[in-house]
Order: structure tokens, then C-alpha cells, then sequence
């Protein structure tokens, strides 16, 4: 039988709980009996495990970043890549576990339920939200708290639930905005995924700034991915002649709608203009560049985890939404005075 917490402070010559407290830097114990239960630690070579740790504490010292999406999008889709890279480099010095949980299956959602409970984890980024993510009811019921990286609906919210966005919808706009500036009257649009608040917000924001422009059937939506992009805009081309801008709700959903365009045997911006939304590395790579929406991923990332800190240690950080910027490049017309 291993060594005891009891046979510790036998030792050490203090209580079990002196024990605990130093075991678990809490501040309220004196130096001498903090530096006897050190050496009675060395002398009985006692190790604390990682579930004797959590009971006394309260804390499991393990946080999760959920990422629902299919895992390949953890490496193809950049916004993922920054995401993470913003939620490692706000996690600053911590010493507790940072787990990446995948489950973007079936297979990979059963694997990953049992984790989210209190009884495992301290807390959750949920990466991807979706308002008909099953795992997203399961964090709630199991009263974790959660930093969302996006929006969620009303219903969704309770007291553990906060949320970091960028305000998509005035994104949207501004993107909008610019094109009809720019001349274009026939705007598509290829919105994200339609259980995806942002991508909702988006839509929203597109639709309002093009007023009396705006033709429902000149909507189609996509998963954010540039196959998606491709069929949208084949479709669009085929069903609507005359289009000549489309705002896409995602980079990537650009790069696949200027593969459609280029097919075509049509140019851009001369017969059919594109903005997109996020302003990844693609943007600049494109030929023309993309004129897309800048939205500050990592930092992102790296409020989702602070906020989620601040939300274990009992703390309320509220909700946080930051602007987006629209950079304009040569995928779409200069804007007459």
C-alpha cells in the first residue's frame, strides 16, 4: 500500500488539512509547517494523485478546447489554426492540462461526452458552436462554464455561458456597402452554414445593407470550406446570368466561388466582383487579391480562454464582441467619389 496524505503529516507532525492546504498552495499556513510537510513529502516520498488533487481542491486543473467541426478542418481551415494558437498564448503560464478535444463525428462525439463533466474538466472553449450542437446542451446541463468563441441565441446563455464574437452583421454591411459603392447591383450572396449564429448574423447584415437590392433567390449557403463555395457560385451562375458582385461569408468560400467565376470565362472584379470575410493569408494570395473582412482571430482565442478563467476562479468577464475592419484590395472596383 502506497504511501498516505496521513502518513504525511504523522511525520510532518500537523493535521491532514495542513497537509491539504500545502499540498494545494493555499495561502493561509505558516512557514514552518508549510517547510515540515515539504520534508515529510521527500522523506515518505508521498506523490498526490491527479483525482486526490481535484477533491481537495475543488479544481480538476484540466480545461478543454472543443472544436465540433470535421478534425481535418483543424488543419485546412485557418481560422481554427488561429483560434487554437490565441487560446495557447492566453493561457500564459498556468500549470493546469490544456486538452484539445475532436468531435466533429459521431464516433468522435461519443469519445468525447464523458469528458465534459465537472468531475473531468474545470471548464470549456467551445471553438465551433452551432445552435443544434448536442454537445453544447451537455456542457450546460453539466453546469461547466464555457467560453464560446461566437454567438449562441438567447436560450443558450445561463450564468456559466459567455461569449467572444466579432459583430458579424456590421462586418456583413460594411462589405455590402462597398460593392454597391463600387457600382455592383446584382449582389449574390454565399452565406455559412444556417445553424451557425454567425453565419445568420452575416446573412442579416448583407440583407439589410442591400435594402431594395436584395433577391432571396440570389442566396445560397455553404460550410465556410471552398468546395462549398464552388458549387454556390456554379449554381448562382447557372440560375442567375447577370450577377455581378458576391459577398461570401468566408475567404475560403471566395477562393472556391473566383475557381467557379474563372471557369465561367469571366473575369475579376471587370464582370464579377468578390468580397470575403476574415482576411486570412489566402486573401493576399488570391490573383486579384481578395477585398475581405478583417476579423481579429487569435485575438479571440486568447480572450475565450481568459474569459473561461475568470469564470472558474468565480468571476464574471461578461460577454465581448470586437469590431471588424473591411480591407479593400483588387478583387473588386475602385469607389467613385
Amino acid at each position: 500500500m502506497g504511501t498516505t496524505i496521513e502518513d504525511v503529516a504523522r511525520v510532518a507532525g500537523v493535521s491532514r488539512g495542513t497537509v491539504s492546504r500545502v499540498l494545494n498552495g493555499a495561502p493561509n499556513v505558516s512557514d514552518s509547517a508549510r517547510a515540515a510537510v515539504h520534508r515529510a513529502v521527500a522523506q515518505t516520498g508521498y506523490r498526490l494523485n491527479s483525482h486526490a488533487r481535484a477533491l481537495a481542491s475543488g479544481r480538476n486543473h484540466a480545461v478543454a478546447v472543443l472544436l465540433t467541426q470535421p478534425s481535418d478542418e483543424l488543419f485546412d481551415d485557418p481560422t481554427f489554426r488561429e483560434l487554437v494558437k490565441g487560446v495557447s498564448e492566453g493561457f500564459g503560464d498556468s500549470s493546469d492540462a490544456l486538452l484539445l478535444l475532436l468531435a466533429g463525428s459521431d464516433l468522435e462525439r461519443r469519445r468525447t461526452a464523458p469528458f465534459l463533466d465537472r468531475r473531468r474538466l474545470d471548464g470549456v472553449v467551445h471553438l465551433t458552436p452551432h445552435m443544434t450542437d448536442p454537445l453544447l446542451d451537455r456542457i450546460i446541463a453539466a453546469e461547466l462554464p464555457v467560453a464560446v468563441c461566437g454567438r449562441l441565441p438567447a436560450h443558450l446563455l445561463g450564468p456559466k455561458v459567455r461569449t467572444v464574437t466579432v459583430d458579424d452583421q456590421s462586418g456583413a454591411a460594411a462589405a455590402v456597402e462597398h460593392l454597391l459603392a463600387a457600382g455592383a447591383r446584382r449582389i449574390a450572396i454565399i452565406a455559412g452554414p444556417e445553424d451557425a449564429p454567425g453565419g445568420q448574423l452575416r446573412l442579416e447584415g448583407a440583407r439589410l445593407a442591400l435594402g431594395a437590392h436584395y433577391d432571396a433567390t440570389l442566396v445560397r449557403h455553404g460550410d465556410y470550406g471552398p468546395s462549398s463555395g464552388v458549387a454556390a457560385m456554379e449554381d448562382l451562375l447557372e440560375r442567375q446570368p447577370g450577377i455581378d458582385a458576391v459577398f461570401c461569408a468566408s475567404d475560403r468560400m471566395a477562393a472556391g466561388a473566383y475557381r467557379a467565376i474563372a471557369a465561367r470565362g469571366l473575369r475579376i472584379p471587370d464582370d464579377v466582383q468578390v468580397v470575403g470575410f476574415d482576411d486570412h493569408q489566402i486573401a493576399r494570395e488570391l490573383t486579384p487579391t481578395l477585398t475581405t473582412v478583417h476579423q481579429p482571430i487569435q485575438h479571440l482565442g486568447q480572450q475565450a480562454i481568459q474569459m473561461l478563467q475568470s469564470l472558474i476562479a468565480g468571476e464574471d468577464p461578461g460577454h465581448r464582441m470586437f469590431p471588424t475592419r473591411l480591407v479593400v484590395r483588387d478583387s473588386t472596383r475602385p469607389v467613385s467619389d
